[in-house]
């Protein structure tokens, strides 16, 4: 195990505990999906107006659709548990707990289709952990729908690191809270800035290709079967005029990681990288914006939040 110690992991799990993650020297990567699926039903494969929606015309303020497992204390780090029990019948919320091992809230098998639009009718998505990575983050990411990461362990005050958090600015595409702020989550959420919340999503269909695995050879080691030609075909049917993307994937990211190190490893000048990729979705929205037009805006968010932690604590 000693002599493990250096070595770079590749790894679906981020969180940032000495025997679980070192950020210093693994990789987060995302989980292979069904990313077929995903890809036909995103509102980024047709470039789709996403500038005209607004937040008000989303059916959801916040949806999650899951297992929660309330006799298993440690999945999500409590999150879901908490979430669930505290807002199970708020209005502006869609819960769903899919296992039905409580009585709370209805439990019943979401079909796939009914579960993409789910998440395209929510203006915030909860992505929280399980009992250890999740896929929740990278499916709102494909469907559109802003993440609402809450990932950390209150006890030992750590986090969970995303998928390449070296090349990628989650904070432009990704709203972050914590365990501390779920007391106020419909008011934080109800009250988090339109134009704050519009980057957000504009941002997601420039950098969603980089969290997705574009290539269709989800197929178990030694089981491929499908050639590459046949991979190729599947990907442009897939992507259509984005077939190129496959060459701004989570591939790419990988690789695109793994050179970084080794330049600044050798005191060389790092290769350039660009989160923002040419999909057409970005495109059609005019490219990346920054999140807050002046820190005057980010600073008054931050302190919505503080505000509401301490009001949490004092009650």
């Amino acid at each position: 195990v000693r002599d493990l110690a250096k070595v770079t992991l590749v790894t679906q799990w981020g969180w940032k505990r000495p025997h679980i993650h070192h950020p210093e020297l693994d990789i987060v990567v995302p989980p292979m999906l069904k990313v077929d699926k995903l890809i036909r039903s995103s509102p980024f494969r047709d470039a789709q107006p996403i500038n005209e929606l607004q937040p008000s015309s989303y059916k959801y303020l916040l949806s999650f659709v899951g297992s929660v497992r309330f006799h298993t204390p440690g999945y999500s780090m409590g999150v879901r548990q908490k979430i669930f029990r505290k807002y199970n019948q708020t209005a502006s919320f869609f819960l769903r707990d899919l296992r039905g091992d409580s009585r709370q809230g209805v439990h019943k098998r979401m079909d796939p289709a009914e579960y993409l639009q789910v998440l395209k009718e929510s203006k915030f998505c909860l992505a929280p952990s399980g009992m250890g990575f999740s896929t929740r983050v990278y499916e709102a990411i494909a469907q559109g729908c802003v993440p609402l990461i809450i990932q950390d362990e209150p006890d030992s005050k750590t986090e969970v690191d995303q998928a390449f958090v070296e090349l990628l600015p989650w904070p432009t595409f990704s709203l972050r809270l914590m365990q501390a702020d779920i007391p106020n989550l419909p008011q934080l959420l109800d009250t988090f800035p339109d134009e704050a919340w519009h980057a957000l999503r504009r941002n997601l269909a420039c950098v969603w290709p980089r969290v997705l695995w574009l290539q269709p050879d989800n197929e178990a080691p030694g089981d491929q079967t499908v050639s590459a030609a046949t991979s190729k075909a599947e990907t442009i049917s897939m992507l259509g005029r984005d077939s190129a993307l496959s060459n701004f994937d989570a591939w790419e990211s990988v690789m695109h990681t793994l050179s970084r190190r080794v330049a600044k490893r050798r005191g060389q000048t790092l290769p350039p990288f660009e989160w923002e990729t040419p999909a057409s979705s970005c495109k059609a929205v005019g490219g990346s914006v920054a999140v807050w037009p002046s820190n005057a805006s980010r600073e008054r968010w931050e302190q919505t939040v503080s505000s509401a932690r301490l009001q949490a604590l004092s009650l």
